[in-house]
């Protein structure tokens, strides 16, 4: 038992990450599968719509508690704010990208592609947060 709570310790930024990365893919993936299994929106479109959502809950929970960046001044805010979307936009055009190609042109599940592409996101996502949008703020 010690041993487990040394490495969550050791990891918690890794942990509060993946554990408020639950909840931001929780978030996405209803928005998801709202939009592309029940109300038929194209794959391509309700990924868009997800992405969005999946972003907002991002935002606002890796900033205080992953990245313990807690001064909500509008200046740091903006700036954050500003990196952290160009980051997600980055990696969502890249996701959008691949379920179009994959889901609308070549017809695979919509589904099964939007796990796969999930997986690579959320590692660039936590490299950009961690390496430029929380952490340059503090050499400003």
């Amino acid at each position: 038992m010690n041993r487990i709570r040394k490495w969550l310790r050791d990891h918690k930024q890794f942990v509060l990450y993946t554990l408020f990365g639950a909840v931001t893919v929780t978030v996405e993936f209803s928005t998801y599968f709202l939009c592309y299994d029940v109300l038929s929106i194209p794959a391509t479109i309700s990924n868009m719509i997800a992405w969005l959502f999946g972003v907002i809950a991002a935002f606002l929970t890796n900033k205080p508690f992953v990245f313990h960046s807690h001064d909500w001044s509008w200046s740091t805010v903006l700036l954050e704010a500003k990196r952290f979307a160009i980051c997600r936009l980055g990696s969502g055009l890249t996701e959008t990208v691949i379920m179009f190609v994959a889901v609308d042109l070549v017809q695979l599940d919509g589904n099964i592609v939007k796990l796969v592409t999930t997986a690579g996101v959320i590692a660039f996502n936590y490299f950009a947060s961690h390496y430029y949008v929380f952490r340059a703020r503090k050499q400003e």
